[in-house]
């Protein structure tokens, strides 16, 4: 724990902050320490939270800052009080909004209903227990959820339908839920961190097997298995795809002139892609198409 004094004064600027921005604030220190500022706004839009104004409030009061790669930033000291905040919402994690590390455990194994948890980023072992002990089910209001080295599996019937964001970390190409109705989701994030495995593939099941109508951002960064895009169609309201460091992708699958509302398309790094679509000129909205290459004798398999 930091020095109580520090947290004091830090807190102050905390306590000037609306509800929203505290909302906000409370998010970055505990789950997007490190996430792009688009891809949480989204989110936060689509959550009613004003994220244009809430951030601009943080960024005077010197909370936060966004860097040059628009990845939002905060102090450790700051990350600390955020995260100090939120267990002091109750002495028992059961009533957390936001718990981590070794208390989200606690927090799995109880069997009653929880209507308080709103965000979890989950371990290996704790993303196996929320499958397999189906703690989903006992979660009605979660909004922001992170599993590693998971697949889904069993039946998802009425569950997980708050959920705006979902990040899947070295994910299996398996795919063996069922009813999985994520109505709500605005960002899937299928990305890896650089060297580590990721099996998705534009096989993946996930792709027609998730019900996903509202999703906005899709994430397939470092997606090495991926040699096609999947079939865009029913993502007619997709207006982020970052497809950056996908080594292996040879095509983009035609149906991405179905997607009219993309705004921004990322295929920095694509190394063997050798030809985009040239319905791509169709895409109306589109405003940003990143086709940043490394040195040819720098990229695997030229």
């Amino acid at each position: 724990m930091p020095h109580k004094d520090v947290q004091e004064k830090l807190k102050l600027s905390y306590n000037a902050l609306e509800d929203n921005e505290k909302q906000m604030f409370l998010d970055i220190a505990c789950f997007f320490i490190g996430a792009d500022k688009r891809i949480a706004t989204y989110t936060w839009k689509d959550l009613q939270l004003y994220p244009n104004s809430g951030l601009a409030r943080m960024i005077e009061l010197l909370l936060i800052k966004i860097d040059s790669l628009n990845l939002l930033r905060m102090h450790d000291q700051l990350r600390d009080l955020g995260r100090a905040i939120a267990c002091s919402e109750n002495t028992e994690p059961l009533y957390w909004s936001r718990p981590w590390d070794e208390e989200t455990m606690k927090v799995l194994r109880r069997k009653e209903k929880n209507e308080n948890i709103r965000a979890l980023r989950l371990s290996e072992r704790g993303s196996r227990e929320f499958i397999n002990q189906k703690s989903f089910t006992r979660m009605p209001n979660l909004k922001f959820l992170h599993l590693r080295d998971v697949g889904f599996v069993g039946d998802f019937e009425g569950s997980l339908s708050e959920l705006r964001w979902l990040k899947l970390e070295r994910c299996p190409d398996s795919f063996e839920a069922t009813n999985v109705h994520l109505e709500k989701l605005v960002t899937l994030d299928l990305s890896s961190e650089p060297l580590s495995k990721n099996y998705i593939s534009e096989n993946w099941r996930g792709w027609s097997s998730i019900k996903m109508k509202r999703l906005k951002v899709l994430d397939l960064s470092y997606c090495s298995r991926l040699k096609s895009t999947p079939n865009l169609s029913p993502f007619t309201n997709l207006e982020m795809l970052i497809l950056n460091y996908c080594n292996c992708l040879e095509e983009i699958h035609p149906s991405i002139v179905d997607v009219k509302r993309l705004v921004s398309l990322n295929l920095s790094m694509c190394c063997v892609l050798r030809q985009i679509p040239s319905s791509i000129e169709k895409l109306g909205e589109l405003v940003e198409l990143d086709l940043y290459l490394q040195v040819l004798r720098n990229c695997p398999n030229p």
